[in-house]
């Protein structure tokens, strides 16, 4: 039973890590992602920043300090979803797109020793 309790605080504190560092990447108001949400024509970029941090933060504490951890958890994995759908939008990648940009993301020397990467799919 105690391995179990270390898994699931370790998978917590990893979670919440990376929601944390993606909430203080908000505050910073990349000009990349103050874009993203322009083009969606969403009013007030900067305030939904801000809140998308605020957040992202409040769902970190609550996984660290196991404070309402679960509802946290489901509200955090809603939210990925939400956003993922929203600003992601992986229906519209083309084939050749996603299979060039493979292509790029993996040709370091070790797919060069499989044979590198065609740009034809």
């Amino acid at each position: 039973m105690i391995d179990a309790d270390i898994a699931l605080l370790v998978a917590r504190l990893l979670l919440a890590v990376m929601f944390a560092v993606s909430a203080l990447d908000k505050f910073r108001l990349d000009p990349v992602e103050m874009g993203q949400i322009s083009s969606l024509h969403l009013p007030a970029p900067a305030a939904l920043e801000r809140l998308t941090g605020v957040f992202e933060m409040v769902g970190a504490s609550a996984l660290i300090f196991g404070v309402y951890a679960r509802i946290a958890a489901v509200a955090l994995a809603l939210f990925v979803v939400f956003v993922s759908l929203i600003f992601v939008q992986f229906w519209s990648f083309k084939v050749l797109l996603m299979h060039e940009s493979w292509c790029i993301t993996f040709s370091s020397a070790a797919s060069q020793r499989l044979g590198g990467c065609s740009m034809s799919p």
